[in-house]
């Protein structure tokens, strides 16, 4: 516990040194749930938040903020999993309050004397932070590899995002093939869990604003049977509660533009996608529209595969990083890919050490943006090309582009907590307090109702 309490003092300064935020930490907020063999500490978990909870609003008279939380175990073990399940439970759905988990900084990821150096590390921050006349704050990219472990770097900027802040943003003087996008447009991920037993979770993330940068989540159960499925069974009325979202929050302004990346579909299973998925799309947004009216807003439909089997390697050494071709290389001739798809292959990122890079695989199955409806199936792969480019780039909890793009990777970050709502349900702690808060109906519903205070936040 010592070790952990000088963890998030150390944060701390880190968050206030970076301008990110003030992090106050009240000792009275601090609260101890042992852990012993069996569930008690699951059951305790729920009480012990909500105790928090309402000691904020006697003392501070307002809501909690933040829930920094370590948890018992290591990633991937059932304690660790009962306990995260627990914890996201209580405060996405009843609380309503983000959570950080911090139980895996400790001394071990970290080089000898790290922490005894933080000051001095913050020092140099604030002094660069001054000459550059605060500009050099907005790009955490700024401070260099070697300035602090790039874990901690990660983490900060998972502090920024969950408060509401942003770090990056798509510049559309730089993509100019882009220009479409100039007008109110939504990027929507889509992507589900497929667990060996039981249901498992859809999910969507749409973006709110044309940076790009901010988006909302939304999750579905999958009916049963469905488990092993790729199809996102309640795609449409997920669509139209983003879109309604989305509407609210740019002032009464429908999106002109939809554009849909789906994720973890093979090829076989694309035909199914394209007559199931897109015709959801087109059923929410026409119910956006009004029965009878013209359809207003384009559809833009693109499917990601992981591209495991798939690598490329540079015949000039010179010109590789890391063994590996460069960020943005892609590769969409027809002898390389699919002749009867619309695909390319690109590499978004740069390899960690000597690692193989991962080579996603794009096929664009519809597209009305950069095409009139009646040549919809013939897509230009430029502008495909520099979209998903730019996407991988606003990823908004990593230093580095990741190998996907920033929608898929949070549709897929919503689905897990999903499951780990469902998966608490299950274990039968506070089973009824879900519906309490509101007339949702029996707790074990297809979608379970966020609260009110997160719903519209990057609360995953």
């Amino acid at each position: 516990m010592d070790q952990l309490m000088q963890n998030v003092r150390d944060i701390q300064k880190s968050l206030f040194e970076r301008r990110i935020c003030d992090l106050r930490i009240d000792p009275g907020m601090v609260e101890v749930v042992p852990w012993d063999q069996g569930n008690p500490a699951v059951e305790a978990i729920p009480y012990a938040l909500k105790e928090l909870s309402k000691k904020a609003l006697h003392y501070h008279k307002r809501e909690m903020q933040l829930v920094i939380c370590g948890l018992p175990g290591e990633r991937g073990d059932s304690k660790y999993t009962d306990c995260k399940a627990a914890v996201l439970h209580t405060c996405d759905l009843q609380i309503g309050c983000p959570v950080i988990n911090v139980s895996c900084i400790t001394k071990r990821l970290l080089p000898e004397g790290w922490w005894q150096s933080g000051g001095k590390v913050g020092a140099n921050l604030a002094a660069r932070w001054r000459q550059g006349g605060g500009k050099s704050f907005s790009k955490m990219g700024d401070f260099g590899p070697h300035t602090e472990p790039a874990y901690i770097q990660n983490l900060l900027l998972k502090f920024n995002t969950r408060l509401g802040g942003a770090h990056t943003s798509w510049e559309p003087h730089q993509t100019p093939t882009l220009k479409e996008l100039l007008d109110p447009t939504i990027i929507i991920g889509g992507d589900c869990t497929r667990p060996c037993t039981g249901p498992g979770v859809a999910a969507i993330a749409g973006s709110v604003e044309n940076t790009f940068t901010r988006y909302i989540g939304r999750f579905s159960r999958q009916p049963f049977g469905l488990g092993q499925q790729e199809i996102l069974h309640n795609l449409k009325p997920m669509t139209v509660m983003m879109l309604k979202e989305w509407t609210a929050i740019n002032r009464g302004v429908k999106p002109v533009n939809l554009i849909y990346l789906r994720d973890g579909v093979s090829v076989g299973q694309m035909d199914e996608v394209l007559e199931k998925e897109g015709q959801a799309l087109v059923d929410a947004v026409q119910e956006m529209d009004g029965p009878g009216n013209e359809r207003t807003t384009r559809i833009c439909i693109i499917v990601i595969c992981k591209g495991h089997k798939v690598h490329y390697y540079p015949q000039d050494e010179r010109e590789s990083l890391n063994g590996n071709p460069r960020p943005g290389t892609v590769v969409d001739d027809p002898d390389a890919t699919d002749a009867k798809l619309v695909q390319f292959n690109m590499i978004a990122h740069a390899a960690i050490g000597r690692k193989s890079v991962k080579v996603p695989s794009y096929v664009c199955l519809y597209d009305e943006i950069w095409h009139p409806r009646e040549k919809a199936y013939e897509v230009p792969l430029e502008h495909i090309q520099h979209l998903c480019f730019t996407l991988c780039h606003l990823y908004g909890y990593c230093r580095l582009a990741p190998a996907l793009p920033a929608p898929v990777i949070y549709a897929h970050k919503v689905a897990e907590r999903g499951r780990l709502y469902y998966q608490h349900l299950n274990n039968g702690s506070d089973s009824g307090s879900v519906s309490s808060t509101g007339d949702h109906g029996d707790a074990m519903s297809d979608q379970l109702p966020l609260h009110e205070n997160i719903k519209n936040t990057m609360y995953w």
